[in-house]
Formats: C-alpha cells, sequence, structure tokens
C-alpha cells in the first residue's frame, strides 16, 4: 500500500493483513503505525477489496495495528 499523509505523498511499501471487508470499507492489520486521515492506495487482487481508503481509526494491539479504512473511490491516483 501507498500512504499518502495530509502534506504529501510518502510511497512506503507496507504489508498487512484484510480482517474483513464491509460495504463501506475494510479492516486490517499492519505492523506500520498509520494515521487517522491517511490515504491508502491498497495492492490486492481481491475484487472487494477497494483500490483506495482513508484510515478512520487505528487501535494498538500488541506489536500491530488494527486499522478501519473507509472506501474511497474519488481519491484518485496519488
Amino acid at each position: 500500500m501507498t500512504v499518502k499523509k495530509q502534506s504529501a505523498v510518502k510511497n512506503i511499501q507496507l504489508k498487512g493483513v484484510v480482517m474483513d471487508v464491509s460495504a463501506g470499507g475494510v479492516g486490517l492489520v499492519t505492523d506500520y503505525p498509520l494515521m487517522q486521515g491517511n490515504m491508502i492506495k491498497i495492492k490486492s487482487s481481491a475484487p472487494e477489496v477497494p483500490k483506495y481508503g482513508v484510515v478512520r481509526w487505528v487501535c494498538k494491539e500488541g506489536d500491530s495495528y488494527r486499522v478501519g479504512l473507509r472506501s474511497c473511490s474519488h481519491c484518485g491516483e496519488f
């Protein structure tokens, strides 16, 4: 995934595990401390996973972070 902070694009190659998918977004677990408001470009071969998302919430769980993303089809390329 690629992370866009509010000020600029920061191209970070991250790995995450998708935990659940709904019509409104995705829940995933990653070891990177994402922040609320970050825009994410997701690379996944699963058709139900959106290509873009906005971090809505982050919860630290041990050494990992549980993240809630809202689908963002209007985010476009960044």
